[in-house]
């Protein structure tokens, strides 16, 4: 490659000189020499972006240094090297393994057959069994009675003591109720004077049934959520920068000029505080299933693309963060199973040349630095647990929160049986809570909330709508937090 000329040296230099006065920046001439020598030719961006890095790693605290000198440049140059491939990684269910206990990839079968579908609750039953069994596990919430199978009840013809038995509860043809474990099935008769614990207590999910067993019918006297069980979790060693972000936006209408204007307005506000990924969920337009969708959505991600390129023309940073695409649970190609199949990749036609995007499944598993994140475009989840319930909480207010319990408990995110939550039972472990993930972000038609149990956060960013107020979720890996955030001012 030939020698620069001085002119451009001079322009290279002074660019960069300009872009760390704006950090304020204490540097010396070997380290304006070192950069400029790096650069062949001027090009603004590329310098401005070059400076942006050097000083993110500055403000992060991933690497200790206060003011730049030759021998600690070299530092965080290397740090910027190694820290290309920081194992960040998206899983599309329907093309990667995201079982590490298969040693041999299988195709499954999406489409389930009766038996499988039957069987649904039973697997989901014994993933609570096999942790309350695991001796290294610790059972946090107390277990009112004598934990037991249905089969070994049916050895007996009265116990004197009380009875749990972890089961779903359907109502039978005769409209009674029977509990179906993993095994058998029993007649429930239910007190009047049934006590109910905290949580949204549906009927057919997996819940924690305590009474009195005779004749072959457990008499309920009490109802709640499976125990709490702490599995010990593998320490991560992975340096995580406490300025690292992941922003989460849902119902991402790109079908509304609203909303293209908010998000130009989202992604200027963090111009000077760059996110590592932005992950937008959908439905990406207002009516997915009518006639002529297809052309709305052509339309919408041909705008989405023009707000990222003019933002990148403003801000290049952004063209090093990565974006995540996550339909919703109406979106093409539509079905009424999940997972859902990812938004068509002819779409991505509409975006610039290198920039780092992702079409991916719903649900969708993403993995950073030895964290795990859980991302499902939920189904009014909430809203259908509460429609057949034993007991809701009265409390309207807290109904997220015991919601978040409630999946947490059941260990799976999609508890209800699957004539009303439609799950391939192929697909079901993506959606279990066995190992709890770090986060579990469900883009639900539902208000914004977070909580936090037996150290798995759960959050939903809310809708990203005028009405909504835009709302969006932030979420800080190192300190694992998230913060909620709406676009508060009025749109031109």
């Amino acid at each position: 490659m030939g020698t620069v000329d001085e002119g451009t040296r001079r322009l290279i230099r002074n660019e960069l000189k300009d872009a760390m006065d704006t950090y304020h920046m204490c540097y010396n001439v070997q380290v304006t020499n070192f950069l400029t020598d790096l650069f062949k030719s001027y090009d603004k961006g590329k310098i401005r972006t070059y400076v942006d890095k050097i000083a993110g790693v500055m403000r992060s605290g991933c690497v200790d240094v206060k003011a730049l000198s030759l021998e600690s440049l070299k530092v965080i140059l290397a740090h910027l090297s190694s820290a290309k491939d920081d194992n960040l990684k998206v899983l599309n269910v329907f093309k990667d393994k995201y079982n590490d206990e298969e040693k041999v990839s299988k195709k499954k079968s999406f489409i389930p057959t009766e038996e499988e579908i039957c069987n649904i609750q039973t697997n989901r039953l014994l993933t609570i069994k096999r942790l309350i069994d695991d001796k290294r596990n610790t059972i946090v919430t107390k277990i009112p009675g004598q934990l037991k199978n249905i089969q070994t009840l049916y050895g007996y013809a009265k116990l004197d003591y009380l009875v749990s038995i972890i089961g779903c509860a359907f109502v039978d043809s005769k409209n009674k109720y029977k509990i179906e474990d993993h095994e058998e099935t029993i007649r429930m008769n239910l007190s009047k004077n049934c006590e109910y614990g905290d949580g949204i207590l549906s009927i057919g999910t997996p819940l924690m049934f305590t009474g009195n067993y005779a004749d072959g019918i457990l008499n309920v006297i009490k109802i709640e959520l499976p125990p709490l069980i702490n599995v010990p979790k593998e320490v991560k060693s992975s340096k995580i920068s406490m300025a690292e972000k992941f922003i989460f936006l849902s119902q991402v209408n790109l079908d509304d000029g609203d909303v293209l204007k908010s998000i130009h307005q989202l992604l200027s506000g963090f111009s000077q505080s760059l996110p590592k990924c932005l992950i937008l969920m959908g439905n990406f337009v207002k009516s997915p299933l009518s006639t002529g969708s297809f052309e709305e959505y052509s339309d919408g991600f041909r705008r989405l693309g023009t707000v990222l390129k003019d933002i990148i023309n403003l801000y290049p940073g952004w063209k090093d963060v990565k974006y995540i695409i996550v339909p919703g649970d109406q979106d093409i190609p539509s079905s009424v199973i999940y997972p859902r199949l990812p938004i068509p990749q002819l779409f991505q036609k509409y975006f610039i040349d290198g920039l780092d995007i992702t079409f991916t499944s719903n649900p969708t598993i993403i993995t950073n630095k030895g964290q795990r994140i859980l991302v499902c475009g939920s189904n009014n989840i909430i809203e259908k647990m509460c429609r057949d319930a034993f007991h809701i909480p009265q409390d309207i207010t807290k109904i997220s929160d015991q919601f978040v319990e409630t999946i947490v408990r059941m260990r799976h995110i999609q508890p209800l049986p699957n004539y009303i939550s439609l799950v391939s039972p192929a697909y079901d472990d993506l959606f279990s809570l066995e190992t709890l993930p770090d986060l579990v972000v469900l883009g639900d038609r539902f208000k914004s909330y977070s909580n936090s149990v037996g150290g798995c956060l759960v959050a939903n960013p809310g809708q990203f709508t005028k009405a909504n107020g835009f709302e969006f979720l932030v979420y800080y890996p190192h300190d694992k937090v998230c913060e909620y955030s709406a676009i508060d001012r009025a749109l031109d």
